[in-house]
């Protein structure tokens, strides 16, 4: 909705001057981070894909003018990662494919070591599955299967660990499955049929098991339609 996005900027314009100054308390940094992440993320939905990276580009600047690349402040440290992972998103659907990969090379490694320290840190599993599923999408659109692979894997690692740590949270659920999904398709391009059909029953259970969503009907048909 759009007055999602108008709410989202006025957030930003009231933080901005506090966030931005000489020393800004460490609450309110992170805080204007994580609503321009939002920004981005929603203006993304509106397909307005350049004015997602001019937000998602300030948020970076804002969290790394915080220390937010090394994670000696996991909290910043997870809110950037996270919010870098849609970036990977907005670059890929503008055909900026190289910088998407870049993007995802550079923060792979802190969000991985984020995990490594703090294995419950959510914010952190979300951008570790975050940045592999848009990874394998972007290299799936340039027929990188083989390549696309090793991410999806990841990303639907890192789902699974999520739907352990937050079993209720349907979009977590969801994502699992796409992720198994995502494998399914690549195993099928690389003329692994077994693996595909089972990777595509692992994706319908997860909806079997633990959830319906309303929504996601169409998708349950999708997956049946595939078996």
């Amino acid at each position: 909705h759009t007055g999602t996005v108008e709410i989202l900027e006025d957030g930003v314009a009231i933080l901005k001057p506090f966030a931005e100054s000489a020393h800004p308390a460490e609450n309110v940094s992170e805080t204007y981070v994580s609503i321009l992440g939002d920004l981005g993320y929603e203006q993304m939905r509106h397909f307005d894909y350049e004015g997602a990276l001019k937000s998602l580009a300030l948020g970076a600047s804002s969290a790394a003018a915080a220390g937010a690349g090394g994670v000696n402040n996991p909290d910043m440290a997870s809110v950037y990662v996270f919010n870098e992972a849609w970036r990977i998103e907005a670059l890929g659907k503008l055909g900026r494919e190289e910088e998407a990969r870049s993007v995802g090379e550079q923060i792979g490694p802190i969000a991985d070591h984020l995990v490594e320290r703090w294995p419950s840190n959510l914010t952190a599993l979300k951008a570790q599955q975050l940045i592999a599923s848009n990874s394998a999408f972007s290299l799936m659109e340039n027929m990188r299967v083989a390549e696309a692979i090793r991410y999806e894997t990841a990303g639907a690692r890192a789902s699974e660990t999520l739907t352990r740590l937050d079993p209720g949270n349907r979009i977590v659920a969801y994502n699992l499955a796409v992720d198994r999904d995502l494998i399914a398709e690549s195993d099928w391009h690389l003329g692994r049929a077994h693996q595909s059909l089972e990777e595509t029953r692992a994706a319908l259970e997860v909806f079997e098991h633990r959830f319906v969503d309303p929504k996601s009907i169409g998708y349950v048909f999708y997956l049946n339609d595939t078996l």
